[in-house]
Parts: C-alpha cells; structure tokens; sequence
C-alpha cells in the first residue's frame, strides 16, 4: 500500500481568494507512476486513493512515458491536464503543481 500523506507535506502553498496552488516533489515508480500523481489529490479531497477514478482515462500512456524513459533533461517535458476538478501541472524532474478549478469569488 502507498505512504500517506497529509496535505501538511505539500513543499509550498499559495492561497487567494480565488483558488489554492499546491507544489509537490514526486518519485513515482515507473511501474505505477499513476499513484504517484492521484496520492496527494486524494489527500486533498479526504477521499482514498482507491476511490479515486482511474487517471489513465486521462492521461494515457504519458506518465508512464515520462517517468519510465524520462527524456532528456534539455527537453524539459511538461504535463498539464486536468483530473478531478484540479489542474495538474508535472515535469520530468517530479515537481508537481495542483491548482483547484471551479472556485469562484464576490468581486463586490
């Protein structure tokens, strides 16, 4: 079973009154770099990981690409999707951005 963790182990946060941007380090495994990225969406949501859709109905074959044969570091690959009313942002080094969709503000 996947190590927990809690929204505390996010490496940064920034909050606005429109939207909240989390920042992750990641080490997915190659054989499974899927749990990897849906682990700390999980977390956010209090949900566990098993009840969380699968990610390949979102992102194909393209973690498994990036983590297992990482291109080369000038490639600077990045990955921007969406999954579960966040927008996930992920390089080829791991580094993760989470930002939540659909939050609305009162400008008034």
């Amino acid at each position: 079973m996947a190590e927990k963790h809690s929204p505390e182990d996010f490496d940064s946060e920034t909050e606005s009154p429109s939207h909240r941007i989390r920042h992750r380090q990641i080490q997915p495994d190659p054989d499974d770099p899927y749990l990897a990225v849906v682990h700390p969406i999980a977390e956010l949501e209090g949900r566990p990981v098993e009840e969380m859709p699968p990610l390949y109905q979102y992102v194909d074959h393209l973690l498994e690409n990036l983590f297992d044969e990482p291109p080369a570091e000038k490639a600077q690959v990045q990955l921007s999707f969406s999954y579960y009313n966040y927008r996930v942002q992920l390089d080829q080094q791991g580094n993760m951005t989470i930002i939540r969709q659909g939050e609305t503000i009162d400008l008034e």
